[in-house]
């Protein structure tokens, strides 16, 4: 049996054992372009999410030490892709970090993915949730918005403001 002394030894050698690895990983991405950091996340497989995480946050740290706004938001796009608990939350911070760039991807990605995550659990709960259905409408007109359907986003702007008007009433 272990003693309490060797317990903990045991414990603490594990995490400087981890935390050293981790941080060999990270350091040795530091020179690697955005390209590489792309390609080595992306022919990683599906399962092995401590390498996707350590690549994406290589990118998404690369990225704030250049101060590129719209790799910033491909690092939030990488991490969306592996944590499905967090992704609402990464979209949030693609829509908020890029909402008043033009740009062909974003912020329109971050409203999109996000309308679908919205869309998608309001499918897999069992009881019908009104104001999950109204965000999804607001994420939707706003995605019509930036894509020029204006008569449409006119429409689920006023379904969804005589909506949220008649449920702040209840």
């Amino acid at each position: 049996m272990l003693s309490l002394k060797n317990t903990s030894f045991f414990i603490f050698f594990l995490y400087n054992v981890c935390f050293t690895n981790a941080q060999t990983a990270m350091d040795s991405l530091k020179n690697k372009t955005f390209k590489e950091l792309k390609d080595g996340f992306n022919n990683l497989e599906k399962s092995d999410t401590l390498n996707k995480v350590t690549y994406a946050n290589a990118y998404l740290q690369k990225a704030k030490k250049n101060s590129d706004t719209i790799k910033i938001a491909k690092g939030y796009h990488f991490l969306s892709r592996i944590s499905v608990k967090n992704n609402i939350t990464y979209y949030d911070s693609i829509i908020n970090l890029t909402k008043n760039i033009k740009d062909k991807t974003y912020p329109i990605a971050g409203y999109y993915n996000k309308a679908m995550i919205l869309y998608q659990k309001r499918n897999d709960t069992q009881f019908y949730d009104k104001s999950l259905d109204l965000e999804v409408s607001y994420y939707l007109g706003l995605l019509k918005s930036r894509l020029g359907f204006y008569h449409e986003v006119l429409q689920l702007f006023k379904t969804y403001s005589k909506e949220a008007s008649s449920d702040e009433r209840r």
